[in-house]
C-alpha cells in the first residue's frame, strides 16, 4: 500500500505526515495487520484467509505498478483502481471480523453511544439521585410520551424542573438511555444510580426509554399518524442493540427481564401495542436476540451483482416485496451473512451456489426464489405479499394493524397522560438561581415550571 506522493508525483497526498512525523501510514498498516491476525482464530477464517490473499495480491500489482513509476501516466488511474478495491476488501474483513467477535465468545459489541451525564440540567438544590442497592435484574422499555420531535436536553429539564399536581421537580433526568427517531443513543443516567422511572421497581430496574408517544389515539381524542404509534425503525435497531449489549454488561441474561414500563407498574408506557395489537415487544425481542446470536440482522433480502451487470429485472420485479416487507436489502453475501434468515432472488448463475454454501456455512438460514424467467420469479415474489410470508415455507406474518384494520384497537375515549407526562407546549424551561438556594418560578404559556422563592 501507497501513499500518492509515493508513487512519483510532486503532490503532498495523502498528507506531510503519511511517511513523517506522525507517518500514519505505519499505524494504517499495523491497524489492518491486527484485524487479519484477529479473524483468523474464528470459524469465518477461511473467508477472511481469502480477502487476505485477495488484498495481499493487490498490493502486490500495485507494488509492480509502482515500479513502473517513470510510466505511470495511464497506470495512474489502474492504481486508484485497484486502492479502491483493495479498501472494500478492508471493509469486508471488518465486517467478517464483527462476525468472528462473536464466534470468539466476545458478545455483543458495544453500540454507538453518545454521554450526554454530566451535561444534562440537574436541579441545583434537590439532593442528586441515591446510588442503588440491589443489581440490576431488569432492564425497562419506556416511551418518552412526547412528539418526536423533542429533544433530549428538554426532556430533562422537565423532569427536573416541571412541576404539577401530580409530580414535584426530579434530580435529574429518570431514564439511563434515551434514543432518538433517528437512532441516536444518549447516555442519560450511569448505571448505579437508582433514578425515576418505575416507582418502588427503581432500585433493580434500568431504563430505556424511546424519543416518541406510541399511542393510537392522542390526548386530544384525535387518530395519530401511523408513523408516529410505533418507533421508527432506527430507533427498533438501536434499542435492540442496546440492550443486547446491556443484557451481556449488566449480566441480565434472560429476555424475559426485557419488559416494557405498563409490566412493572401501572400506565400506558412504552405504549397501546407494547403487549397487543402489532406487539411490538416481540418484534423487539427477536432483534435482541439476533444480536446474542451474532446476526444482528433478522431477514436479508439479497440480489446478484457482478457489476457493470446486476439484478436490474429482479430489483424492478421485488419493489412491491419490499414495500409489504420492508426487508433489510442488498447485493452482498458478506452483509447477508450477518442475517439468520436470507431470501436469494434469482437462479445461480445470480448468486452462486459457492455463495449460497458460505452462507448455509455461517449459519444463515437460506432460501431462494427463482423462477423459469423474469416475470415468473415476479409472480413468486406477489405470491409471498399475497400470503404475507416472508419465503415460501414460512409462517405467515400477523396482518399489520393501522386503524383503518383494528377499529378494536382504537380506544373509545382519549388515553390519560402519566403525572409525568411532558406538556406538548413545553418548549424549554429555565431557572434563576438565587442566594437563597431556591429558585425563580418560570413561566411557560399557561405552564407553570419551579418554586416560587421561599416556598
Amino acid at each position: 500500500m501507497y501513499g500518492r506522493k509515493e508513487l512519483g508525483e510532486k503532490v503532498i497526498s495523502p498528507g506531510d505526515q503519511w511517511n513523517d512525523g506522525i507517518n500514519w501510514k505505519q499505524k494504517l498498516l499495523s491497524d489492518i495487520q491486527t484485524i487479519l491476525d484477529e479473524a483468523a482464530s474464528c470459524a469465518d477464517s477461511e473467508e477472511v484467509a481469502q480477502l487476505r490473499q485477495q488484498v495481499a495480491e493487490l498490493q502486490a500489482e500495485v507494488a509492480r505498478l509502482q515500479a513502473l513509476a517513470d510510466q505511470i501516466g495511464p497506470l495512474q488511474q489502474q492504481i486508484s483502481d485497484l486502492e479502491a478495491t483493495v479498501q472494500q476488501q478492508e471493509q469486508k474483513i471488518a465486517t467478517l471480523q464483527a462476525i468472528a467477535d462473536q464466534c470468539a465468545g466476545a458478545g455483543v459489541a458495544r453500540p454507538r453511544i453518545i454521554d450526554v451525564v454530566d451535561e444534562l440540567p440537574h436541579h441545583p438544590t434537590l439532593p442528586p439521585y441515591q446510588k442503588r442497592t440491589e443489581p440490576i435484574r431488569k432492564i425497562v422499555i419506556h416511551h418518552t410520551d412526547t412528539p418526536k420531535n423533542f429533544t433530549v436536553e428538554q426532556i430533562a429539564r422537565y423532569h427536573v424542573f416541571g412541576t404539577s399536581p401530580y409530580k414535584d421537580p426530579w434530580p435529574a433526568i429518570g431514564y439511563h438511555y434515551v434514543i432518538a427517531p433517528d437512532g441516536t443513543i444518549y447516555w442519560t443516567e450511569r448505571h448505579e444510580t437508582r433514578s425515576y422511572h418505575v416507582g418502588a421497581a427503581n432500585n433493580y430496574c434500568l431504563g430505556v426509554s424511546l424519543i416518541g408517544r406510541f399511542l393510537i389515539k392522542d390526548y386530544d381524542g384525535s387518530i395519530q399518524p401511523q408513523e408516529d404509534q410505533l418507533p421508527t425503525p432506527a430507533q427498533m435497531e438501536s434499542a435492540a442493540h442496546l440492550v443486547a449489549w446491556l443484557m451481556d454488561t449488566l449480566n441480565v441474561p434472560d429476555i424475559e427481564n426485557v419488559v416494557g414500563h405498563k409490566e412493572v407498574g401501572q400506565t400506558m408506557c412504552p405504549g397501546d401495542q407494547w403487549l397487543k395489537g402489532v406487539r411490538w415487544k416481540d418484534a423487539l425481542h427477536e432483534k435482541i436476540k439476533s444480536y446474542h446470536t451474532g446476526k444482528p440482522v433478522e431477514f436479508y433480502l439479497l440480489f446478484w451483482d457482478h457489476g457493470s451487470n446486476w439484478a436490474q429485472a429482479d430489483w424492478q420485479n421485488a419493489q412491491d416485496y419490499i414495500a409489504h416487507f420492508r426487508p433489510t436489502t442488498g447485493f452482498s453475501t458478506a452483509d447477508a451473512m450477518m442475517a439468520r434468515h436470507v431470501l436469494i432472488v434469482g437462479g445461480p448463475a445470480g448468486v452462486s451456489g459457492e455463495d449460497e454454501a458460505r452462507l448455509r456455512s455461517a449459519g444463515c438460514d437460506v432460501h431462494r426464489l427463482a423462477g423459469a424467467n423474469e416475470a415468473e420469479t415476479k409472480a413468486m415474489l406477489d405470491d409471498l405479499v399475497a400470503h404475507n410470508t416472508l419465503w415460501p415455507g414460512a409462517e405467515p406474518l400477523p396482518p399489520r394493524m393501522g386503524p383503518s384494520a383494528m377499529p378494536e384497537m382504537i380506544p373509545r375515549e382519549p388515553p390519560h397522560p402519566d403525572p409525568w407526562t411532558i406538556p406538548d407546549r413545553f418548549v424549554s424551561a429555565s431557572f434563576l438561581a438565587l442566594p437563597s438556594s431556591t429558585y425563580q418560578r418560570v413561566h411557560v404559556e399557561s405552564l407553570i415550571f419551579g418554586q416560587e422563592p421561599g416556598q
